[in-house]
């Protein structure tokens, strides 16, 4: 059996009078949202403090460079790229806030974390950094701390009497905190403080000890104590002395990542979850009931809420302290554009940007840094080389999405549609065709025998590239986009809103509904049946399936368009306005206008076949496919009587060098496979004589 449920099938190359119909049972197929779209490994967590214009925004920094930002605690996001892994986040007494990034240095933001300037520290790994009015401090990866006096337009290496670490070179410092005219550093090699802005740096009774994090918790009268988070548990000291007690009874992980605290009490981040503390950290109670991940990197706090980030599970929030509620809906309120697949990874293009899922849409990670238009469009891949099309230019990724570069050449195009096939792109814009040769290098327009240049979508067949316009219908080109050549035929309405190709069959969604060619355009018929007259904005197909979204949801069709079912079960009733499909392995997917990404299971379809009479009207040759072929192409034909058939390959001398058919044959379809495995390289003809009939086709083997 096939991945597919079927109930009774029947495996033909020919199709004639009595062969087979399909009806589908759709009973089982339920959508589900595809993943909530995690947002990836935590490395840095900040709520934004209640005397600022950012107050209770909530923004994570995350190991791929991305920053978000909830201003509603998680029921959506916005997102902006840093170059390398978000090492720390601060706010100073201002509200300009701060982040550290591994090799690049510190950035600030103004405007709550919506868009960020790099302002110094260029090439560290800033790894935490403090601010008290206008001085600041930043510790950095083995290169010690920092300061500034004018909130980070200049900075000075604050190190001479910070110890070497094992006689080498200066510690990493981890963490920073500032108490009065006081500031602490917690190293690799123990915890220090300076009172002289640090001129001179003492140890504060710790030393040895790889200490993570650093915490204040005000008392009365002046009093307060500093909680350091180690590899060995928590400690707490006073400013009565410089004695480090461990409190870490209760603590089931001794490697505590991240110490807060705040109004609601103390937490502590470990490789084996959070905990919390409400008596000054005498022990402590684990709280990790909903957060799905064990190792908690981060943690952030205020008077009335909680957020946790995690290594692999992204960001969870909570009230009471008691229950977890995961909020990584970054993908959930997008507007999904279109996708393109690469081998078990399918990318999404999002009003958010493009992010990708390794694992079948479970889970979804943002793929941005280095785009500047999070507005994308349209998405392509060929073979190293990712192409995302924005509202506002081109950019080309050679790492799979992890970076991208900016095509200088594209900067002010608004881009429809991508295609991309050997070293050739084709990139649709409002305006034309954009075309290009080596992989994205170099660009030229190709708008040759275009009479409409608002393009919609492409497709490909053994017959060429086909593209779909806005107003002017279908084209072809058999010279990769040199050339183009209408390939409207018999269509009647030339708006064409997406386009797609399935074997030699091809697909067009228009204003009025979809039309489908067996013919490379040459004839269209409209396959209306069913779809209650929703215009189709996109196709997915594969084997028998053909999906069509709409503005009501998705319909289906297993008998190449001639009848629609419904299959929008599950999707949301408030918008189920469907922009864009693809399927992967026996998933497939929906990109919704607003509503995120959808997806369902092949396997929840259940496929009929049964025996009915299905005859041609007439005589047809098919172009080959594929084509150009190495060694076998499929060879197909329609016969609308019985008929005495002929069909040879010649070659370009007029010379038979084989013959695939000869001998009388029922009305029907049929397809025919040549191989050419012993036959050298170059152009070759092909031949149907059936009764009266005759039609020859060129096809390329290539070696």
């Amino acid at each position: 059996m096939s991945m597919f449920k079927t109930i009774f099938a029947i495996s033909i190359l020919s199709l004639s009078a009595g062969d087979v119909a399909v009806g589908q049972s759709t009973q089982n197929f339920q959508w589900i949202p595809s993943g909530a779209a995690s947002v990836g490994a935590v490395s840095a967590i900040m709520i934004g403090k209640q005397s600022s214009a950012w107050s209770g925004d909530v923004l994570v920094g995350t190991a791929d460079g991305a920053i978000y930002r909830s201003t509603d605690y998680g029921a959506s996001w916005s997102h902006s790229s840093l170059p390398g892994e978000v090492l720390s986040l601060v706010q100073n007494d201002s509200g300009d806030i701060f982040a550290g990034v591994l090799k690049s240095g510190l950035y600030q933001s103004t405007d709550g974390g919506s868009s960020w300037n790099q302002i110094g520290l260029i090439g560290y790994s800033v790894q935490c950094v403090a601010a008290s009015g206008n001085a600041m401090y930043a510790g950095t990866f083995s290169s010690g701390i920092f300061f500034s006096t004018d909130r980070g337009v200049s900075w000075k290496a604050v190190n001479d009497s910070l110890p070497h670490y094992n006689g080498a070179g200066l510690p990493s410092v981890n963490a920073l905190a500032i108490e009065s005219t006081t500031v602490f550093a917690a190293t690799v090699a123990g915890v220090y403080f300076s009172t002289d802005n640090g001129e001179h740096w003492t140890s504060d009774g710790m030393r040895n000890a790889y200490v993570f994090d650093l915490a204040i918790n005000p008392g009365s009268s002046g009093t307060w104590k500093l909680f350091a988070g180690t590899y060995n548990g928590v400690f707490v000291s006073d400013n009565t002395d410089s004695n480090w007690a461990n409190k870490s009874a209760g603590l089931s992980d001794s490697v505590v990542k991240d110490i807060e605290v705040s109004a609601s009490g103390i937490y502590a981040a470990t490789e084996g979850g959070l905990f919390t503390s409400t008596n000054g950290g005498t022990s402590w109670t684990a709280i990790n009931l909903g957060i799905t991940s064990p190792f908690v990197t981060s943690v952030a706090a205020s008077d009335t809420t909680v957020v946790a980030g995690t290594a692999g599970s992204g960001v969870f929030l909570s009230n009471n302290r008691n229950t977890w509620l995961a909020i990584n809906s970054s993908i959930g309120s997008s507007s999904v554009a279109g996708f393109t697949v690469d081998g078990p990874v399918i990318y999404a293009a999002t009003n958010n940007g493009v992010f990708f899922s390794p694992d079948t849409g479970q889970t979804w990670t943002p793929a941005s840094n280095g785009i500047t238009n999070d507005q994308v469009t349209a998405l392509a891949t060929n073979g190293n080389y990712l192409f995302a099309g924005t509202t506002y230019g081109m950019f080309v990724s050679k790492d799979n999405g992890m970076t991208w570069l900016a095509v200088d050449s594209l900067a002010n195009k608004s881009f429809t549609a991508l295609t991309a096939f050997g070293g050739t792109v084709m990139a649709g814009t409002g305006s034309g065709i954009y075309l290009s040769t080596d992989n994205g290098t170099t660009w030229a327009l190709s708008d040759s025998g275009l009479t409409n240049l608002s393009i919609s979508g492409f497709a490909s067949t053994g017959a060429g590239v086909f593209v779909a316009t806005n107003g002017g219908g279908v084209f072809l080109s058999t010279d990769n986009g040199v050339t183009w050549s209408a390939a409207n035929g018999t269509l009647t309405n030339l708006s064409i809103t997406c386009i797609v190709a399935n074997g030699q069959n091809l697909y067009a969604g228009t204003s009025g509904g979809p039309y489908a060619s067996t013919s490379s355009g040459q004839l269209w018929n409209a396959i209306i049946t069913g779809l209650d007259n929703n215009p189709v904005n996109a196709f997915a197909t594969v084997g028998t399936y053909l999906f069509g979204g709409t503005a009501n949801g998705v319909y289906l069709s297993i008998n190449n368009g001639t009848s629609w079912d419904t299959l929008s079960n599950g999707l949301p009733l408030a918008n189920p306005k469907v922009k864009s499909m693809a399927i992967l392995g026996p998933e497939v997917f929906a990109g919704m206008d607003g509503g995120g990404i959808w997806r369902g299971s092949l396997n929840d379809i259940t496929v009929i076949r049964q025996a009915i009479a299905t005859i041609p009207d007439g005589y047809s040759l098919f172009q080959n496919y594929p084509n150009p072929f190495n060694p076998s192409t499929i060879i197909s034909y329609q016969l609308s009587m019985n008929s005495h058939v002929t069909l040879k390959i010649y070659d370009v001398l007029g010379r038979a060098v084989a013959t695939l058919v000869e001998g009388k044959q029922a009305a029907g379809t049929h397809e025919v496979e040549f191989n050419g495995s012993r036959f050298a390289s170059g152009v070759y003809f092909y031949r149907l004589q059936a009764g009266s009939f005759s039609q020859t086709k060129k096809m390329l083997l290539l070696k």
